[in-house]
C-alpha cells in the first residue's frame, strides 16, 4: 500500500468510526388524540373509539383510553408522576394531577397482556376523582 492508498484507509476507517458514535435521532414522542398535550408512553395504543368529549360551562370533559401491551400499572404510574410535572401538571393525590382550573386522573386497570388507561380531563372544581369513571 503506497501513502495515498493507507491515508485512504485510515480517512475512511474515521468517517465510519464517527459515523457509527453519532446521536440518533429519538422518535418524536405520541401524543393523545384529543388532548395533544398529554404523552402516550411508549407501547401504548390508543381506542380512539372510547373516547368521550363534550363542553361545559364549567369547561371542557374529555376521556380518552389507552392499551399498554406488556406494561405494568407501576410503570404506567411512574411515567406519568416523573413526566407530567414537565408538562405543567402538579400532582394532587395519588393518579390525579391540576393544572390552569383541570383536573387530569389517569387510572390503571390490568388486564391480561398489559394495562387498560384511562385519562380524563375536566374542571377542577366541584368534582371528585371517582365521579369521573
Amino acid at each position: 500500500m503506497n501513502l495515498t492508498q493507507k491515508s485512504l484507509a485510515l480517512l475512511l476507517s474515521l468517517v465510519v468510526l464517527c459515523a457509527s458514535e453519532a446521536p440518533r435521532a429519538e422518535p418524536s414522542p405520541a401524543y393523545l388524540h384529543y388532548m395533544p398535550d398529554i404523552p402516550l408512553m411508549g407501547a401504548m395504543t390508543e381506542l380512539s373509539d372510547e373516547a368521550v368529549i363534550f363542553d361545559k360551562a364549567e369547561g371542557r370533559v374529555i376521556e380518552s383510553v389507552v392499551f399498554g401491551a406488556n406494561l405494568t400499572e407501576a410503570e404506567v404510574n411512574e411515567f406519568y408522576r416523573e413526566t407530567l410535572p414537565g408538562l405543567g401538571w402538579a400532582e394532587a393525590g395519588a393518579q390525579r394531577f391540576l393544572r390552569n382550573g383541570e383536573q387530569l386522573i389517569v387510572k390503571c386497570e390490568k388486564l391480561p397482556g398489559g394495562v387498560r388507561v384511562r385519562f380524563a380531563v375536566s374542571p377542577k372544581q366541584g368534582q371528585k376523582q371517582e365521579k369521573n369513571f
